[in-house]
């Protein structure tokens, strides 16, 4: 039904990038419910061609509702239904062979079958691949999710990668761009296609991606020789000495409300910095069932993502313990003052130059090895993209008005009344699809369930 007969819908709020539909943006403020969290996600809302509100549902309702409210909509405006396409016919003709065939492994599918589905689907796509485009993307998806329960994680890709490719204007484009995310590092669930399934690990399952692997090797060379860099032995963290200082915190081009009001912030001690995140390797020594040896040990670079917040207190007391170091998480103003490296007022860690492939990691499907990019200013690393990093601070929309214009070492406690839904505040933005790229900015504000670590100390 949603092939033949869907509503047009822009999803400009995420895919055009924030700040680029005012209109929409409005209309999700003013039908929000009372009292509801800023930072929940908005309904799925119905519009007309004259973007008139027609219908909507709660942004958690079952894909059965979902269903139900479009047939429902259409039902009372067939108006605004495209012309229907035969070839793309989700109703399923059951004397067609085919279709027959394709309802009945989908319903086996349904019951509960998974990577034992893998042969018939693909015995399905040699008969009618190329006869049938509607239900070939139906199958690739299927056979995809079938290969991925089986451990067969290349071949999953590739069939997804199909459907992206000759595909892209199906509906299920879309879950197949998803499901082709790391499901290790992307900061959403899993669709519920991967569900129950063993997730790859990058190293084992899957290959490790550095973009330059040459200026990486030297970069890591270049820190062993330059003495702002202390290694510390225990660990083998690599901290960097950051400065005391005042600057301006939050966006002078903000893309949420949560940005603002900008502050005049000093932070009154100089402190030191991982250069990176705390990576596989080392959390391997912290909690090794979480973190298997890789076979490639470039793995084991990779910045620890998807970390839940008592997880990540837990590995700075045993780093602290490790190194004879009081470590914590950084607040979020000395995250964003080093981020900026101590460049004013601009967008991002290098300036104000738009984000690009070769500045941070933003589009592939997997996060890559610690040091992969240029160090900001301070000579931190990935500060932006890549994965996103737990600061000290609970969550509070307001968090900004809540201390003067001017302030010294602010920090929103763990305890503060305004902290929502028990939700702490994430750094740095992730990587996985285009939209990532205006997630990497110094001032962005995200609450978490799952971060990285990246710690800080005094002297």
């Amino acid at each position: 039904m949603i092939a033949t007969a869907f509503v047009p819908v822009r999803f400009s709020l995420m895919l055009s990038g924030p700040g680029s539909d005012d209109a929409g943006r409005r209309l999700v403020v003013e039908t929000r419910p009372p009292g509801m969290a800023a930072i929940r996600p908005p309904d799925l809302l119905v519009l007309d061609p004259d973007a008139q509100l027609i219908a909507r549902l709660p942004f958690d309702a079952s894909a059965e509702e979902t269903l139900d409210l479009l047939r429902r909509v259409l039902a009372a405006r067939p108006d605004l239904a495209p012309p229907r396409d035969p070839l793309a016919d989700a109703a399923y003709d059951l004397d067609d062979p085919r279709q027959a065939r394709l309802a009945e492994l989908e319903a086996r599918w349904e019951s509960g079958e998974r990577a034992s589905l893998a042969p018939a689907l693909e015995e399905w796509l040699a008969r009618n691949g190329e006869t049938w485009p509607h239900g070939t993307a139906v199958a690739l998806n299927l056979l995809g999710a079938a290969r991925y329960h089986g451990g067969d994680f290349a071949g999953a890709d590739r069939a997804w990668e199909q459907v992206v490719e000759r595909h892209a204007a199906h509906p299920l484009s879309h879950r197949a761009r998803y499901n082709r995310l790391d499901a290790r590092s992307w900061p959403l669930r899993p669709s519920p296609d991967l569900q129950g399934a063993r997730h790859p690990w990058i190293g084992i399952d899957r290959p490790v991606i550095v973009p330059d692997e040459a200026a990486r090797d030297a970069r890591m060379a270049a820190v062993a020789r330059d003495p702002r860099y202390r290694k510390l032995p225990a660990s083998g963290l690599v901290l960097v000495r950051i400065p005391a200082g005042s600057f301006t915190m939050g966006a002078s081009d903000p893309k949420f409300p949560r940005e603002r009001p900008l502050r005049q912030v000093t932070l009154s001690r100089p402190f030191w910095m991982a250069a990176w995140p705390v990576t596989r390797g080392l959390w391997r020594r912290f909690r090794p069932g979480d973190a298997p040896a890789p076979l490639d040990l470039r793995a084991d670079d990779l910045p620890m993502a998807e970390v839940s917040r008592q997880d990540a207190l837990a590995c700075v007391d045993f780093l602290c313990e490790l190194d004879g170091h009081r470590y914590r998480l950084p607040t979020e103003a000395e995250w964003e003052y080093a981020a900026r490296g101590g460049l004013t007022g601009k967008a991002h860690p290098w300036g104000d130059e738009p984000p690009e492939p070769r500045l941070c990691n933003f589009d592939l499907p997997q996060p890559v090895p610690v040091a992969s990019y240029p160090a900001n200013g301070y000579g931190l690393f990935e500060m932006v993209g890549n994965t996103q990093e737990w600061v000290a601070d609970a969550f509070a929309e307001d968090a900004y008005s809540r201390t003067p214009a001017e302030v010294v070492d602010p920090v929103v406690n763990e305890g503060d009344e305004g902290n929502q839904g028990g939700l702490f505040v994430a750094r740095g933005g992730f990587t996985g699809l285009s939209f990532c790229r205006h997630w990497t900015r110094n001032a962005l504000r995200l609450a978490a369930h799952r971060a990285s670590v990246r710690v800080v100390a005094f002297d």
